[in-house]
């Protein structure tokens, strides 16, 4: 059972009125502290979850409370690092083991949460009137700081904020506010030497909550919570006076157990009290790190695969905090089933018609060098040519570009060293028995519908594949061959009550048509061809764009495009948007390089 407490609503454990005091020998909670292994992070984690849950349901006098949660919050948060490591790539994966482990996490951290609550309303209840004392402050900071975290692990795992969490922050906040001791500077208690005060913790929360992690790629909440701590200045909190109208602006309404909402200017707001959210110098301070990246970009002609991810993570935040938040298109209520299909890799084996992706022999025959033993712009004619134009194994997609080849039938390289030539073809139509397993259709409900996009549902049902915010999604409405593809992006995830797994998912065209591409120039070249998907077809004057695997092609890319009727040369000229499974570039004409690449040989033939 939990109670309300306190001026600020705040909400604990309640503590049986009929039971005696909990006895705490703080020699001996220093002792087991010591000993607590974090080898066995699970082990740890439940037993300070354990400790902590009958010392809050215990009665403690609030100094030694006090305390005995400063002696824990430090093995506390260690134990909350090592569990983040450990469900930084699997916090999604929706498995019991990992369901079990997230629940641990978020008892841990509500354990944590509630010991600093209760001590802050003991101290506001007894405490002398007027007087702060240094352990308010520092039960103020640590319980906004224990909240944070239960929110940044709902976040990770795309679940629903916990009940009271952003009412509880608001007002922890605005209370330190009117006592003026809301930028007291706190010790860290994971590291001694860092200081950070109750407004740092505010506001890192606040900006991260408005880079819109339900849209945010996996793991990708882990790396930013940190980095948006750098950028806290340019978040400013204004008070607003009572009863004023908000309109097209960000601002928080404490008496509301909501996050950061916005007034659209359609629909003004007028809360009884609230803080103006301003967050355009946060944005700027965001641009820098984008800009000194893109002069490296300028300056080396290419940027490392690290930089790239880090760069586009970074102009996905920037977007984040300088969009518009008004709805521009209505959006239309539906209830039908749809055909799914996820992945570059799937959206392009079905826009194609489910052809087998070969363009390497058409690359040959639309240049006129098939059956050439010796060219300037392909090296290894005699062999590897006739192995393109002939072998089942290169027809089949056995490349070192397929998608997901662990899933599908990727093995050691060295193994294809020794491959007989009926050992390829065994093995490649093994693949493509695979690869066509793999990208089976699914059926999801629609809800609705608007000019962006629409948002859709499994229900209760788990995917069987690994779908994420960014990732690319083909749906349609119909199981009618001749209905076309409508290409989209998933644009937020979330579990919500009722649906289950659901997904917003941004339209990007539905005219695509799928193509092969690979870099002759720029960063990429080299390398093997790619499932490519152009927004619509290349004519003159049409605003077409390039849908690519992420972090393979870079602005300034020159691709060659194989749709199998014609070879045509393109250059990157912006990259319009990006996740970690696509990349989408517009692009114009290109010359072919003077110097061609040679067609990629396959990993089936050699493992370098």
């Amino acid at each position: 059972m939990v109670e309300t407490i306190s001026v600020l609503r705040l909400t604990v454990p309640q503590i049986d009125a009929a039971a005696g005091p909990l006895a705490l020998d703080q020699g001996k909670v220093s002792q087991w502290l010591d000993s607590m292994p974090l080898a066995n992070v699970e082990e740890s984690a439940t037993s300070v979850r354990d400790s902590l849950q009958k010392m809050n349901r215990g009665k403690v006098p609030t100094e030694t409370r006090y305390k005995v949660m400063e002696m824990m919050v430090g093995k506390a948060q260690a134990i909350d690092a090592a569990m983040k490591k450990q469900r930084e790539k699997t916090a999604f994966q929706p498995t019991e083991r990992n369901r079990q482990l997230a629940a641990l996490h978020q008892s841990m951290l509500e354990e944590i949460a509630h010991g600093y609550k209760r001590v802050l309303a003991d101290l506001l209840q007894h405490g002398e009137p007027g007087r702060v004392p240094q352990a308010m402050v520092v039960s103020a900071h640590r319980a906004i700081h224990a909240l944070s975290h239960e929110l940044l692990e709902s976040y990770v795992a795309y679940s629903t904020e916990p009940d009271n969490t952003w009412g509880e922050i608001h007002r922890i906040y605005r209370f330190a506010s009117q006592a003026k001791f809301h930028q007291t500077p706190v010790t860290s208690s994971s590291d001694s030497s860092a200081k950070e005060t109750i407004e740092d913790a505010y506001r890192q929360i606040i900006l991260l909550f408005l880079a819109n992690p339900y849209h945010l790629m996996q793991g990708e909440v882990y790396t930013l919570f940190p980095m948006i701590a750098k950028w806290v200045d340019g978040c400013q909190l204004t008070p607003v006076q009572s009863g004023s109208a908000l309109s097209g602006q960000l601002y928080i309404d404490p008496e509301q157990d909501r996050p950061p909402l916005y007034a659209p200017s359609t629909m003004p707001a007028k809360p009884i009290s609230a803080l103006r959210v301003d967050v355009s110098e946060a944005s700027a301070m965001v641009a820098v790190p984008i800009e000194k990246l893109e002069f490296l970009r300028r300056d080396k002609k290419s940027l490392s695969l690290a930089d790239r991810m880090r760069r586009d993570m970074l102009m996905r935040l920037r977007h984040a905090w300088d969009a518009r938040r008004e709805r521009t298109t209505p959006r239309e209520p539906q209830n039908i089933d749809i055909q799914v299909i996820v992945t570059l890799g799937g959206c392009h084996h079905y826009v194609s018609g489910e052809k087998d992706f070969a363009p390497e022999p058409d690359e040959l025959r639309l240049s006129g060098e098939a059956g050439q033993k010796s060219t300037a712009s392909l090296s290894m004619m005699s062999e590897h040519q006739e192995q393109w134009s002939t072998n089942v194994g290169a027809q089949m997609s056995l490349r070192t570009s397929r998608f997901e080849a662990s899933e599908v039938g990727g093995r050691d390289a060295w193994e294809s060293i020794y491959e007989t030539r009926s050992q390829v073809v065994e093995k490649a139509l093994d693949y493509e028995d695979k690869f066509r397993q793999k990208f089976e259709l699914s059926t999801w409900k629609q809800h609705d519908i608007s000019e962006g996009g629409i948002s859709i549902s499994l229900g209760e049902t788990l995917p069987e594949g690994n779908i994420r915010v960014g990732e690319l999604i083909g749906y349609r409405h119909s199981a009618d061959a001749h209905e076309r593809w409508n290409i989209g992006a998933v644009r937020w995830m979330q579990f919500l009550p009722g649906r289950g797994l659901s997904l917003g998912i941004r339209k990007l065209t539905d005219n695509a048509v799928a193509v092969g591409g690979r870099a002759v120039e720029g960063t990429g070249a080299g390398g093997e061809y790619f499932r490519l998907l152009l927004s619509g077809p290349l004519q003159q004057d049409a605003e077409v764009s390039v849908i690519a695997p992420a972090a393979i092609f870079d602005v300034g890319t020159v691709l060659l495009v194989n749709d199998g009727q014609k070879l045509t040369y393109l250059r990157l000229s912006d990259l319009a948007d990006t996740s970690r499974s696509f990349s989408q570039f517009t692009f114009g004409a290109a010359q072919p390089p003077k110097m061609k690449t040679p067609l990629k040989q396959s990993s089936t033939f050699s493992p370098f």
